[in-house]
């Protein structure tokens, strides 16, 4: 009203004047932030400017851009929907008046751009803000190119970032985070709280997509940067609870449980909402469920719940979600009545098909038949809306559980159709039976179905013996080989009646079987079973068909357990001639089948022949599977030890690092094959000097081991052997002997009354240090231990024995002890007389030893002797 009562007072030849002066107005104003005045000034003088200049002036496009800057900043009141509209009809008028007038680059047209993206992204519309924001981001690396940073290209770069997260675009939004980032830091510096927010958005990101060690990375970053600023922020709670829910995605309950408390405690000295404690107080009792505390979990899921009632009331869907929760956990502790209650309040809340489903499986333990199938066909009919009938394990458990009430209904056809469909969905699904529960939930599928088709067909039913000889094949894969026996045995018998003892069904149960009896250590048994099915299989399908070949393997596997290795080799080639009829003998059978070759040659001492079978494998392997795949890497271990066996230590070297690089990037961080190979390097390290190296890789070998296994176990001693040695080659003798007596002591424990090889080892090189150090009564002990060692494992004839006895006579000698020298060094010469003749060169040291004693002892002509 003011500004119009002075437009009256005004010429009109000084009313561009007066509408500039009132637009600049507008502008101090918006930058002290009172922008309800500014957008007054804004309106008013573009309605002069419009009469004046027409619509395509810049000045006009100045005042839009304006507008809409201003319509955007206070988008957060309640009319924001309308306010944003507005702002997107001026931004969009003055970005076509400055595309008219102004090259692309121009700060005036990026900023624009980049508050059109801004708008859009708070309406929603993704795709346009996509199409905004890194355009004005261009436009500014064309002015002035990326290595001049400003602030707001970095908050330009976060909601790109943001908006391609948002359509699922996660490489471009990683892409745009890592961007924002470096701008940030140039500007502020490592440590400032933007910097931590960032580092917690792509943490999220990785999160999300799977990558968990580095998103936990990041966490970890972001959590320190906002401790650092104030450890009882909620940045720092909430970043404690992004890291409670990776490590429970990770199964590292401890972890998530510890990080679940931390939040929790920051969130309830802030006087956060009782929403936000709600949401910690249910992650935990999920992380107590993990644990399987039940009773725990039980308690924080009745607070979380009583918390998320008082706050949201009795009927809001984070209620419902919390009472399933609790619903599942009172399942857990075998309380059907509570659970009942539970899953009922959530559906009363929320009908979907979680609640539906639990609520109906719920039902069926309490033998509700009639309100179950309500439950469970509801929830099938919305389950198969949403995701057809793809491999979906919660599809495939309400089939189940549909198919058990329709055979308690005595509905056999009806509930044989619910299992078969459970079945093939079970099937479809990768890893079906991978964990406990999903094995027990196939088996009991298996279980229903046959005992529907036994009551439709009868037990002597071929459809019969097809679930058995699947029931015994799912045994089969969790090892449980007693029952896959005996589900195969029944099978063959139907499959024998029906069809006679010669049909193919009748040899694959046999090779089923014999596999079978394999794993459960009846190598006899097994074979028998393979030679009847090879016998089938080449009557049926030739000689050269590949079944022959599996058959031919699994007769090698057969003699491995019967320490028959010559066998074992011939079947393995003879698996090996077949498939190169079928295939070229370059598929990855053929290549397990040459690792497995690989192994007995190593362990029979055919160095060339062990190298030529693992050599193979590995490039078979790497053909169909790339270099960084795991069996790559199992095959390139076990080629680094043939070579560190034939002390060619650089190709060791070569192939144990290109094996542990790949299987630390595949495994958990305690894994044996990690610990293997660590401790493998170690030996390999050591031959060539690189102690620190060798002290190293077995301290983490042992670390490994011992997270696996704990701490009294046979592997960890033998690491802790090798770094003795290892420290021993370096003369860091009482480090050695620590290592050694911590080895020896653990070796006790595991060995029991007969020692094991590495005991007498290692109290023999005890001893060498000790002689070296000057303390003769701990050398005697160490080498009388030793000797005592190698006699109860090798006898008293064995090379072990004379190699100890000699070391034992050099000592005595040392010291001055010629008469227990002699004695020591004459009951060597005559092992050695005996196991190897008197022109071999190990008989000729220890007549050498003899002599320098007798010589010492002043006994001349029998030392020329």
């Amino acid at each position: 009203t003011k500004f119009q009562e002075k437009k009256g007072q005004i010429s009109d030849k000084d009313l561009l004047g007066y509408a500039e002066n009132i637009m600049f107005y507008g502008s101090v104003l918006m930058n002290l932030e009172k922008f309800n005045q500014a957008l007054e000034c804004f309106r008013f003088s573009n309605v002069i400017f419009q009469a004046k200049y027409g619509s395509d002036h810049l000045t006009i496009s100045e005042n839009l851009h304006s507008t809409g800057f201003i319509l955007e900043k206070i988008s957060d009141s309640p009319n924001s929907q309308h306010q944003l509209e507005e702002a997107l009809e001026q931004l969009t008028e003055a970005l076509r008046i400055r595309k008219l007038h102004l090259v692309g680059s121009h700060p005036d047209l990026e900023e624009t751009l980049l508050c059109l993206g801004k708008v859009h992204h708070k309406l929603g519309n993704v795709g346009a803000a996509l199409n905004f924001l890194p355009e004005a981001i261009r436009a500014r690396d064309v002015r002035l190119g990326r290595k001049h940073a400003r602030m707001d290209d970095a908050d330009a770069l976060l909601q790109v970032g943001q908006l391609h997260q948002q359509s699922g675009q996660f490489r471009q939004a990683l892409h745009s985070f890592e961007e924002c980032l470096d701008i940030r830091r140039q500007l502020l510096g490592g440590n400032h709280p933007s910097i931590g927010e960032l580092l917690f958005y792509i943490g999220n990101l990785l999160r999300e997509v799977g990558n968990l060690d580095l998103a936990q990375m990041k966490f970890e970053e972001s959590l320190a940067i906002a401790e650092q600023a104030d450890p009882d922020s909620l940045e720092t709670a909430d970043t404690l609870f992004s890291l409670g829910v990776l490590h429970t995605e990770q199964k590292q309950f401890s972890l998530a449980l510890d990080a679940y408390l931390g939040s929790l405690h920051i969130h309830k000295a802030r006087g956060s909402t009782k929403t936000a404690i709600a949401e910690i107080l249910n992650n935990i009792g999920i992380t107590y469920f993990g644990m399987k505390e039940f009773d725990r979990a039980q308690i924080y899921h009745a607070e979380a719940l009583e918390s998320l009632i008082q706050e949201l009331g009795d009927d809001h869907v984070d209620v419902a979600f919390c009472w399933h929760s609790l619903g599942v956990v009172h399942q857990e502790l075998g309380d059907q009545a509570e659970a009942f209650k539970s899953f009922q309040n959530a559906v009363s809340i929320e009908r979907t098909e979680l609640y539906l489903q639990s609520l109906g499986m719920c039902l069926v333990k309490m033998n509700d038949n009639e309100n179950a199938y309500v439950c469970l066909d509801e929830a099938l009919c919305m389950k198969t809306l949403d995701c057809g009938n793809d491999a979906d394990d919660d599809l495939a458990e309400i089939q189940r559980h549909l198919g058990i009430v329709w055979m308690r209904k005595k509905r056999f056809d009806e509930s044989l159709k619910c299992f078969e469909a459970a079945l093939k969905i079970k099937l479809q699904i990768p890893d079906c039976s991978e964990s406990e529960k999903d094995h027990r939930h196939l088996i009991n599928c298996l279980d229903g179905a046959l005992e529907a088709v036994s009551e439709v067909f009868g037990t002597q039913h071929l459809k019969y013996a097809r679930l058995l000889h699947q029931k015994g094949n799912f045994h089969g894969t969790k090892k449980e080989h007693t029952l896959a026996i005996e589900a195969y045995v029944e099978t063959l018998r139907i499959y024998k009646g029906e069809h006679g003892d010669s049909h193919l069904s009748v040899a694959n149960t046999l090779f089923n079987l014999g596999v079978s009896l394999n794993a459960k250590g009846s190598p006899e048994k097994a074979i028998r079973c393979f030679a009847k099915a090879l016998r089938i299989t080449k009557a049926r399908l030739g000689e050269d068909h590949l079944d022959v070949a599996d058959t031919y393997e699994q007769v090698a596997e057969s003699n491995k357990l019967l320490l028959k290795y010559n066998d074992a080799t011939s079947y393995y080639e003879k698996a090996l001639n077949v498939r190169k009829q079928a295939t070229g003998a370059s598929d990855l059978k053929s290549a397990a089948i040459m690792h497995e070759l690989g192994k007995i040659h190593f362990q029979g001492g055919l160095w060339e022949n062990a190298e030529r079978a693992f050599k193979e494998s590995v490039r078979i392997r790497t053909v169909h599977l790339g270099q960084d795949d795991h069996l790559v890497a199992e095959s390139m271990y076990h080629l680094g030890l043939v070579y560190k066996s034939r002390s060619d230590s650089a190709k060791a070297l070569k192939y144990l690092e290109g094996s542990l690089r790949t299987i630390k990037s595949k495994l958990p961080s305690a894994d044996t094959q990690l610990a293997d190979n660590f401790h493998s390097l170690g030996g390999v390290h050591s031959s060539l000097g690189n102690i620190g190296k060798s002290v190293f890789c077995y301290d983490k070998a042992v670390q490994i081991y011992t997270e696996v296994h704990g701490k009294r176990n046979g592997n960890v001693a033998s690491s802790l052997a090798g770094k003795g040695e290892t420290l021993r080659s370096d003369e860091q003798f009482q480090e050695a002997l620590s290592c050694f007596s911590e080895c020896l002591d653990i070796r006790k424990t595991v060995d029991g009354p007969t020692p094991a090889e590495e005991s007498g080892n290692v109290m023999s090189q005890m001893g060498e240090i000790y002689s070296q150090l000057g303390d003769s009564t701990n050398a005697s002990l160490s080498f009388a231990s030793a000797l005592t060692a190698y006699r109860l494992i090798f006898g008293t004839k064995h090379q072990t024995v004379a190699d100890v006895l000699q070391k034992m006579s050099a000592h005595f000698v040392k010291v001055g002890e010629f008469e227990r020298g002699y004695s020591c060094v004459k009951e060597t010469l005559s092992l050695q007389q005996e196991l190897f003749g008197e022109d071999d060169t190990r008989t000729a040291d220890s007549h050498y030893c003899m002599g320098t004693i007798l010589y010492e002892w002043n006994n001349y002509a029998e030392a020329s002797k």
